[in-house]
């Protein structure tokens, strides 16, 4: 049986990793800042769950590669926002699942220069 603070850190968990993977991101600069607010304050009640005397080993390790996402996901959230206003509206994406965030796949007359690391 599982206790209330396990059944709450899942929650946490599914609803985290639904975040990261179907979240647009947005090119206002203030849905950014609040959604970084919103990610971050996420994290800290996983985090403060995670070290309840209740919760598994599993759901530990779990909890904590979700924290791991979580901060990557706000990290590419801040370079978004950076490269929005150093470009304007001309952005750097990272990846193909950033780029589909952006919505920006819906423009067809969009421009895309692809820049590999090598």
């Amino acid at each position: 049986m599982s206790s209330q603070q396990e059944t709450q850190l899942i929650k946490l968990l599914n609803d985290a990793k639904k975040m990261m993977n179907e979240t647009k991101f947005e090119t206002c600069t203030q849905w950014i800042d609040r959604e970084i607010v919103r990610t971050k304050k996420q994290k800290e009640q996983i985090e403060r769950l995670q070290n309840h005397p209740s919760i598994t080993a599993r759901l530990f390790n779990e909890s904590r590669d979700v924290c791991d996402q979580i901060h990557l996901y706000i990290e590419r959230l801040r370079d978004f926002r950076s490269n929005m206003s150093r470009y304007g509206r001309q952005i750097t994406v990272e990846t193909t699942d950033d780029l589909k965030r952006t919505g920006m796949l819906n423009n067809a007359s969009i421009e895309m220069e692809w820049k590999s690391p090598f």
